[in-house]
């Protein structure tokens, strides 16, 4: 029969094991969701080169699936903030005119 000590100590590395196991299905879920929101952004930032200045656009027209519709908004809001484009209203965005000034 094992001793106390190697009980507690048994059960104690199959707990960890399991935390372990849990902690790295985590990290790898969120390494996906991350490379898939910069991809979203990257292919947001490549359509949006091709749109006309002042054209005005919705979330929507990205015709992204409609459980990563967050990371277009979060996307398009990070880009109004870095000046990339410019925000009519809530959910209206537009490419601005690129002037000297």
């Amino acid at each position: 029969m094992p001793a106390k000590g190697d009980v507690d100590a048994s059960w104690y590395l199959l707990i960890m094991s399991r935390f372990l196991r849990n902690k790295r299905d985590i990290l790898l879920y969120l390494r996906h969701d991350n490379e898939t929101i910069m991809n979203i952004a990257k292919e947001i930032r490549r359509r949006i080169a091709g749109f006309s200045e002042d054209y005005v656009f919705t979330a929507s027209d990205f015709e992204i699936e409609l459980q990563n519709q967050s990371a277009v908004v979060k996307a398009l809001n990070r880009m109004v903030e870095s000046g990339e484009i410019s925000k009519l209203a809530k959910g209206r965005f537009y490419k601005p005119r690129k002037t000297q000034f």
